[in-house]
């Protein structure tokens, strides 16, 4: 042999590829005819891949793409868990946080928001304030609004009437009327306030009196919740009979809307502040919280 069996059978798999020169070629093949071992081992590399062995392969294949497409599948889903997780949490943290914020008072909505009640027909005196009031423009100070007459149309005449609810977080009233009696029922309405009387009201949100050339017949005040009065004109040349009825209702120590604009500025109790920035509810937040 003039080429050793080991040279021939490393330059086999060039020779079954056919990327070996034609010099190289001629070599193998002159050895072929000289060596049967040689030849064997050539036929068996260009046999084709026997049917077990390739369905082997192809198993192994397919198994191996199933479980890439598993592990993505895990990934995706875990992904999604991941993802739904994070928007329930920060829900909850965004939620607990306005919570928080509206307990303490710490901002207020737009009063282009929120549910809101206007009214000042003297037709609405009974929906909004009247025995039979309706329930959706519930009070906080319940008892307080007692001050007002239950329905002033059947014992005197009713005027001024200015009304307004809103509620953007918690209910807020302002609403103020006046109603001139007859004699009987003017002293009847005196005999009544009388005996609901006037609570202690200066100090709170600044208030340092009643309001000029008006005498109290009586006053609900709250500390958090506001004012609700009833009062007369001092000046004897003013209308006869005549009560005039103030509500101001809110909570947090402050009120969103601007007071002034609802009620006349002359029903208004002396010094009384209850914008957000007030100086008593920085006094009642440093107080209590």
């Amino acid at each position: 042999m003039k080429h050793s069996c080991n040279i021939v059978k490393d330059l086999l798999p060039l020779y079954a590829d056919d990327v070996c020169s034609d010099d190289t070629k001629k070599l193998v093949e002159e050895h072929f005819e000289e060596c049967p071992s040689c030849r064997t081992e050539y036929q068996k590399m260009k046999a084709p891949l026997a049917s077990d062995d390739a369905t082997n392969m192809e198993s192994y294949r397919t198994s191996e793409a199933d479980s890439i497409v598993k592990v993505r599948k895990k990934w995706k889903k875990s992904q999604k868990i991941l993802l739904i997780a994070g928007i329930c949490i920060g829900a909850l943290i965004v939620q607990f946080l306005a919570v928080i914020a509206i307990a303490l008072g710490l901002f207020s909505v737009s009063t282009k928001t929120g549910a809101r009640v206007e009214a000042c027909s003297i037709d609405d005196y009974d929906r909004c304030l009247g025995e039979n009031s309706d329930a959706t423009y519930g009070h906080k100070l319940k008892d307080s609004w007692a001050i007002f007459p239950e329905s002033p149309a059947t014992r005197g005449t009713l005027y001024n009437f200015n009304y307004i609810y809103y509620n953007p977080w918690d209910p807020q009233t302002l609403t103020c009327c006046s109603v001139t009696y007859s004699d009987e029922e003017y002293a009847n309405e005196l005999a009544r306030l009388s005996t609901i009387g006037t609570e202690s009201y200066t100090g709170i949100y600044s208030v340092t009196g009643a309001p000029q050339g008006y005498k109290l017949l009586a006053m609900a005040a709250d500390e958090y919740y506001g004012f609700v009065y009833a009062m007369v004109p001092e000046d004897t040349a003013s209308p006869a009979n005549t009560v005039t009825y103030v509500g101001i209702e809110f909570c947090n120590f402050f009120c969103d809307l601007n007071v002034k604009n609802y009620i006349p500025e002359e029903y208004l109790l002396e010094g009384l502040n209850v914008t957000q920035g007030n100086p008593y509810r920085k006094k009642m937040m440093k107080e209590n919280f």
